[in-house]
């Protein structure tokens, strides 16, 4: 996409918003966005958008009433990539690089994002052995799945030893978060992982490193109870409380160990347990109101987690399942973001630009 001068000279670019009102759905700006200005005092750049990575999160803001109002006329996407265009004085960033990780209004040719002068802002340089692709779907999901399993670590232990000798389940392991939940566990030393997902997408986690892989959708599937069966760990990166979605909860909760197992949500079917993680979030953990084994919580993004996540991917020990790439243009958009509300995912979507 290029842009385009009206006629008093302001640069104009295509995007996809949010429908006004808060109705729901997603509108296209043919060419009658603003290209966004930085502000001076603002350690904000500009960047020439080169993909977008999709995420629950982008349509989970229509399917909230008061949300959608605030995001009205908004433009949609939060993980990117970007080439870094009249870097300003104070940026860490100069013209022509290539940064990535996580932002607001990127679904679009043109969008503003941290400066680099912030060393915890969830942005930083592309490294050379990570593609735009693999960048474009790492951020938000990536650094979800890596917090959930941070808080399932054994205390004092080195990061990747976290996980030692546990036995993890991962609830939507084919969803975006899913596919990094399962190869983090196994980077943190878990010595069995097993994932729950569609039987059409079992051959994809397996070469993630499942070591078994359950449909749900398989007749007279049900969780073990058996002893020797049941996990430390279990991440639920699949239940909501959003109209159509499951909540794993109730039937999962009985494959937890009693007593030292830990349940980690990242979200929830019930509204109070939603109001619980948000108070979670604002207190310290002895104070939590949450149930025992259970911790629903807020990822946020960061640079070392990104630090982290991209040095994995430059090595070859983290795989970004990209499981489609789709144009920069109206109908793909849009169809990108129905597979994503539809919650049948298979890894991560990405909307490429051109460049």
């Amino acid at each position: 996409m290029s842009t385009m001068s009206t006629p008093t000279g302001v640069a104009m670019m295509s995007g996809l918003v949010y429908t006004p009102g808060g109705r729901g759905g997603f509108d296209w700006a043919a060419s009658s966005l603003p290209v966004p200005v930085v502000k001076k005092g603002s350690k904000k750049v500009l960047v020439k958008v080169l993909a977008v990575g999709l995420n629950a999160a982008d349509v989970r803001l229509t399917q909230m009433p008061y949300v959608a109002r605030f995001a009205a006329k908004g433009v949609v996407g939060m993980d990117f990539v970007g080439k870094v265009m009249n870097a300003p004085v104070g940026s860490t960033f100069k013209d022509g690089d290539v940064v990535f990780g996580t932002s607001s209004s990127m679904l679009a040719d043109y969008a503003l994002c941290d400066d680099g002068s912030d060393p915890k802002a969830p942005v930083m340089v592309l490294p050379a052995l990570v593609s735009v692709e693999q960048a474009a779907g790492l951020s938000m999901a990536g650094t979800t799945a890596l917090k959930g399993l941070r808080l399932a670590c054994t205390k004092g232990s080195p990061e990747e030893q976290g996980l030692a000798g546990k036995r993890v389940l991962v609830l939507g392991a084919s969803g975006g978060v899913g596919v990094f939940g399962v190869q983090i566990a196994k980077l943190m030393g878990a010595s069995f992982v097993a994932g729950v997902c569609s039987g059409a997408n079992g051959e994809m986690v397996r070469g993630l490193g499942c070591d078994e892989v359950w449909d749900y959708k398989a007749p007279g599937f049900e969780f073990p109870t058996e002893e020797d069966a049941l996990f430390d760990v279990i991440l639920d990166t699949a239940s909501s409380m959003f109209p159509g979605d499951v909540d794993y909860y109730p039937r999962a909760i009985k494959s937890l160990k009693p007593g030292s197992g830990q349940y980690v949500a990242v979200g929830s079917g019930l509204w109070s347990d939603i109001f619980k993680m948000v108070a979670s979030f604002m207190l310290p953990r002895w104070l939590s109101p949450q149930k025992k084994q259970f911790l629903a919580f807020v990822s946020s993004e960061n640079r070392p987690d990104l630090d982290t996540l991209a040095a994995w991917v430059a090595s070859g020990r983290l795989v970004v399942p990209v499981g489609s790439v789709m144009p920069f243009a109206e109908e793909p958009c849009k169809e990108a973001l129905a597979v994503v509300e539809s919650r049948r995912t298979k890894g991560k979507l990405v909307i490429r630009m051109q460049d």
